[in-house]
C-alpha cells in the first residue's frame, strides 16, 4: 500500500487498536506493544541501536535517553494498563510539558508520588507528518530516581514548560474562559455566552477580585463604553496592533471566543497612558488574564510575539486570508477550495466551483475589500435619502454600523428604514421592494445579493456605485417597526462588544434584549433553552431602554469597546 521497502525512523506503524486503546486509558501507550503490530509488518530488532558500552545502570533508577525507538531490555509483564486498573493509578505523559525528541516525560499520579510499579515507556507526542512536537539540537539525557523526590524530573518539565516556540495550540482557553468574571454567562439568542472556568490557573499577582451579579454592573463594558481611539501617542501601541494580528488571525480560523478576548484587552490597552512592560503590570489590567499577560510582557520586551510569528508561516493562512474576502464566501467555503488545490484568486476564477454572489465578489473584489471614506459613505447615503423622500416623506433612512460610530471609514453602509405609527416589519416590505426599484432604475444599485422572500424577511444585500465613481460597494437595506426602532438601533449600531455586555447584563436582570426590543419575564429551561418570548417591556426608545437597565446613555461614538 505504501510502496515503500521501509518506514522512516520517526514513523510507528500500528493497528486500530491503538487509538481506541489510548482514548480509553487516557493515556499514550507504547506502541511498540505485539497487540498493536500489523500483520505482515515485522519491525527489526536488530535495528534498534544498542546499550552503549559502560552507559550507567540502575535498578532504582528509570533512564530516559535520546535514542531511535528502543525497546525496554526486559520489558514489564504488563505493559498496557488493565481495563479495571484506577486511572489515578496509570503513568500518563505530561500534558503541561513539551517533550524533547527522545526524551519522554512521564506523570505519576498515584497516591504515593514518585513510586512507579511498572514503569512503560511512553514516546514524544508526534505531528501529523511524525516529527516530534518540539525539536531540540543535541542528545538529551535524563536520570531520575523515583523513590526520592524526583526533583531532576520536576526540573526538566519546568525547563520545557519554558518552550515557548511552538505551534499554535489551546492554552488561551483559559482567556477566554475569563474574559470577564461578570461577563460570562450564555449562552443565548440575545448573544450572551457561557465559559466554564478553567480548573487550574497560573500563580499570579493579587488582583481585585470582580463578583459575579448585578451588584457589580460597574465592570460591564456598556457602563463605560469607549471611542475606540488610542490616548495619543499611546505607548502601547505596537502591543495592541500585534495582539489585533492575533485576534484577527483567530476570527479566520473561525475561533469563536478568543478574538473577543483579545478585543477587550486591547480596549484596555488603549486607555493606557503608559507602556506596559511587564506580567505584573498586565495581570492587574481589566479583560487580561495569566496567557495575556505573558504575550503582552513578552510584546513589550521584545516588540514581537512568537505565537504569531508561527501562525504567519502557517502555508495556508495567506492563501486563506485572501479567499474569505471574496464575498458570500466563509472559512469553510476557503478551505473546501483550498482542498481543492486552488491558491490564487486567478485559480478560482478559471476553475473554482463558485455561487452567482461569489462569482460576483471575485470580480469586485478589490472593490469589496476597499475600506469608504466617511465623506463617500454620506454621499451614497444622501442619494438613498433623496429616494426615499420622493417614495415617501414619513419613512425615514438612518445609516447605522460603525458610520453611526463616527468611525472615520466603513466596511458597508448599513440603512435602517422605519416609519411611524408601524407595528411590524411586514408593513414596510412593499415600501423596500419600491426603494429598490426606483434605484435600480437610475443606475445607483447595481447588483442584488440577497432580498426578501415573498410575504416574509426584512432584509435585501447588494451593491451600489456613487455616480461617477465606478467603485462598487457593498449595501444593506434593513427595514424595522417604530415599535422596534430602539432596540433595533443598538442591535445596528454596535460595536459587538458593547451590544454583547448590553445584552449580559439583561440577562443578568432576568430580562432579554435583541434586535426586536427589551423583555421580561423570560422563562428558561435546562441548558438556557427559552421555554416562552417574554413580555415586552421597551423597543422603540433607544435611550428608555438604557435606562431601564440603569445604564447611563452613551451616545452612538461612545460604544466602540474594542
Amino acid at each position: 500500500m505504501l510502496k515503500a521497502d521501509s518506514l522512516p525512523s520517526n514513523v510507528i506503524l500500528v493497528n486500530e487498536d491503538y487509538p481506541i486503546d489510548c482514548t480509553q486509558y487516557v493515556s499514550l501507550l507504547d506502541p511498540n506493544q505485539t497487540q498493536y503490530s500489523v500483520d505482515g509488518y515485522e519491525k527489526s530488532f536488530e535495528e534498534q541501536a544498542a546499550p552503549e558500552a559502560g552507559s550507567p545502570t540502575s535498578d532504582k533508577s528509570l533512564q530516559l535517553k535520546s535514542t531511535k525507538s528502543r525497546k525496554w531490555d526486559d520489558p514489564p509483564e504488563k505493559q498496557t494498563p488493565s481495563r479495571t486498573q484506577s486511572q489515578s493509578q496509570r503513568i500518563i505523559l505530561n500534558e503541561d510539558a513539551v517533550s524533547p525528541p527522545g526524551v519522554w516525560l512521564l506523570r505519576t499520579d498515584t497516591a504515593e508520588p514518585g513510586l512507579v510499579q511498572s514503569p512503560q515507556r511512553i514516546s514524544p507526542p508526534l505531528n501529523v507528518l511524525g516529527s516530534p512536537r518540539n525539536s531540540l539540537k543535541g542528545d538529551v539525557s535524563l536520570q531520575t530516581s523515583f523513590s526520592g523526590s524526583g526533583d531532576a524530573l520536576d526540573e526538566m518539565i519546568e525547563e520545557a514548560k519554558r518552550l515557548k516556540d511552538l505551534p499554535l495550540d489551546d492554552d488561551e482557553d483559559e482567556d477566554c474562559n475569563r474574559l470577564s468574571s461578570s461577563e460570562a454567562d450564555g449562552p443565548d439568542d440575545s448573544g450572551g455566552f457561557d465559559m466554564e472556568r478553567s480548573p487550574t490557573r497560573a500563580p499570579k499577582a493579587k488582583r481585585k477580585y470582580r463578583e459575579k451579579g448585578v451588584a457589580n454592573q460597574e465592570n460591564f463594558s456598556c457602563m463605560t463604553g469607549g471611542t475606540g481611539h488610542a490616548v495619543e501617542s499611546n505607548p502601547n501601541g505596537i502591543t495592541i496592533s500585534i495582539l489585533q494580528e492575533m485576534a484577527d488571525y483567530y476570527a479566520r480560523i473561525k475561533d469563536i471566543w478568543r478574538p473577543l478576548a483579545y478585543r477587550k484587552a486591547i480596549g484596555t490597552l488603549k486607555k493606557q497612558t503608559a507602556k506596559i512592560t511587564t506580567y505584573d503590570e498586565a495581570i492587574q489590567l481589566q479583560w487580561v488574564g495569566h496567557r495575556l499577560a505573558e504575550k503582552i510582557q513578552e510584546i513589550g520586551l521584545t516588540n514581537r510575539l512568537r505565537r504569531l510569528d508561527n501562525a504567519k508561516l502557517e502555508p495556508n493562512d495567506i492563501i486563506l486570508q485572501k479567499f474569505v474576502k471574496v464575498y458570500d464566501a466563509g472559512v469553510d467555503q476557503a478551505y473546501k477550495w483550498i482542498q481543492a488545490g486552488h491558491k490564487t484568486l486567478d485559480d478560482l476564477r478559471a476553475h473554482g466551483k463558485l455561487t452567482r454572489n461569489q462569482r460576483i465578489g471575485l470580480e469586485h473584489y478589490d472593490d469589496f475589500n476597499t475600506r469608504i471614506p466617511r465623506e463617500q459613505v454620506t454621499s451614497l447615503g444622501d442619494v438613498v435619502k433623496k429616494a426615499v423622500a420622493a417614495l415617501d416623506p414619513e419613512v425615514q433612512a438612518i445609516i447605522g454600523g460603525s458610520y453611526r460610530r463616527g468611525a472615520d471609514t466603513s466596511g458597508d453602509i448599513d440603512f435602517i428604514i422605519t416609519k411611524p405609527g408601524t407595528s411590524s416589519s411586514h408593513e414596510l416590505v412593499p415600501f423596500l421592494g419600491a426603494l429598490v426599484d426606483r434605484l435600480t432604475r437610475n443606475g445607483f444599485l447595481v447588483a442584488t445579493l440577497a432580498e426578501p422572500r415573498t410575504g416574509e424577511g426584512s432584509k435585501w444585500h447588494g451593491a451600489c456605485v456613487l455616480p461617477g465613481n465606478p467603485i462598487w460597494r457593498r449595501i444593506d437595506f434593513l427595514v424595522v417597526p417604530e415599535e422596534e426602532l430602539g432596540a433595533a438601533l443598538i442591535y445596528f449600531t454596535g460595536d459587538d462588544i458593547f451590544n454583547r455586555s448590553m445584552r449580559l447584563l439583561s440577562s443578568r436582570k432576568g430580562m432579554r434584549l435583541n434586535q426586536r426590543g427589551l423583555y421580561k419575564d423570560v422563562m428558561r429551561g435546562p441548558g438556557r433553552v427559552k421555554l416562552n418570548e417574554g413580555t415586552l417591556v421597551e423597543g422603540a426608545d433607544e435611550r428608555k431602554i438604557f435606562e431601564i437597565l440603569k445604564l447611563p446613555y452613551r451616545p452612538p461614538e461612545q460604544r466602540i469597546c474594542h
